[in-house]
């Protein structure tokens, strides 16, 4: 089986840098997203771009961002237990948040602040914005079965476990997993982790760690990122300090972040998305709508096609489609991928969604 197979299923993003990302290309050097234009316009050293239309993002001050409910797309799962902080409630954390100090954990050697680089990447670089977000919050879990081919090879999760501070900013603790069933594991075992942590009012990362372990494959990174500084600081030392663009988001955030869009069918989104010590341009094409049946039920879905714009990283072996839910929750339900030998699937088995939208 490839290394890569079932860390396919964790997320869209995973799946396109997995898969189609070149260690030898060259960083991107782009235009920043719509909602990055809007935000900084013509500030010192900001990319020149187009002024993106309003209405492209759903951004909005914070104490104008509605609670939403209902707009449900198939099944509805049960919802049970304490009642998650509504979403205004969460934006008014992250607002004071911002002006605590930012606090430094013991374990963040390797990627930590050092004197030689707060001189070199002086901070005042951050620019708040809000996106506002209506489909995911604190307590959404969702299950995924993943299959190889015509065989069901292990399982995954998204799951929004909680918010901490991080960087200087309040950010939601995304925690996916893959895991490889027994019979897949007697041979290949496949235990991954992904962690984003994504700031709760503009909706970028803050910080991402991975931890995979995949038949006798080892690998572990942690990544800061700094958008004080316009910097990300990784543990692998080959890619200790990268430059990066303002609310860059890394390859789980990217999925979330998509889901905060008003996706349209024929509509194409480019993002900019940290991996490996590289920026990529990801463009998120929606094709079509259809419905899709899978073990949680039946949805109303956008079919979303990402792919990486420059040739010079593409190594594309085949189309991944994603099915997202088309409603205000943008779930994903089913993803497939081409891999060097057969396919992936991963398909949702059952869901919960977030309580405090």
């Amino acid at each position: 089986m490839n290394r890569i197979g079932l860390i396919l299923g964790i997320s869209l993003v995973t799946v396109c840098v997995g898969v189609f990302a070149d260690e030898d290309g060259a960083r991107f050097q782009g235009n920043l997203d719509a909602a990055t234009e809007r935000f900084i316009g013509g500030s010192p050293g900001a990319t020149e771009t187009t002024p993106a239309d309003a209405s492209e993002r759903n951004i909005s001050d914070p104490a104008k961002i509605p609670t939403v409910k209902g707009g449900k797309t198939g099944p509805d799962p049960s919802t049970g237990g304490r009642a998650e902080p509504k979403a205004a409630e969460v934006l008014a954390q992250a607002a004071s948040a911002e002006a605590l100090p930012i606090m430094r954990n013991p374990e963040l050697k390797g990627r930590e602040l050092t004197p030689e680089v707060v001189a070199e990447y002086p901070d005042g670089k951050y620019i708040p914005r809000v996106v506002a977000n209506r489909a995911w919050g604190v307590g959404e879990d969702l299950k995924f079965a993943v299959d190889y081919g015509f065989y069901k090879a292990g399982t995954a999760t998204m799951s929004v476990i909680g918010t901490e501070q991080v960087n200087g900013g309040l950010a939601y603790h995304i925690r996916t997993t893959a895991e490889s069933n027994d019979f897949i594991s007697s041979f290949y075992k496949v235990r991954d982790r992904v962690e984003s942590y994504i700031d709760v009012r503009g909706i970028f990362s803050r910080r991402f760690e991975k931890r995979l372990r995949e038949g006798g494959y080892k690998s572990d990174e942690f990544v800061d990122l700094y958008h004080d500084r316009l910097i990300a600081l990784s543990t692998k030392e080959k890619r200790a300090l990268v430059e990066v663009p303002l609310y860059v988001q890394d390859i789980l955030s990217t999925l979330y972040y998509i889901r905060t869009f008003d996706l349209k069918v024929g509509k194409t989104e480019t993002i900019e998305t940290y991996a490996d010590g590289k920026v990529y341009p990801l463009k998120v094409v929606v094709h079509k709508r259809e419905k899709v049946e899978v073990p949680a039920g039946t949805f109303t879905c956008l079919q979303v096609e990402p792919i990486l714009k420059s040739e010079g990283i593409f190594r594309q072996k085949g189309k991944l489609l994603v099915w997202l839910t088309d409603d205000q929750y943008k779930i994903p339900v089913k993803m497939t991928s081409k891999v060097t030998i057969g396919s992936i699937a991963t398909k949702l088995e059952s869901y919960k969604k977030s309580t405090g939208l």
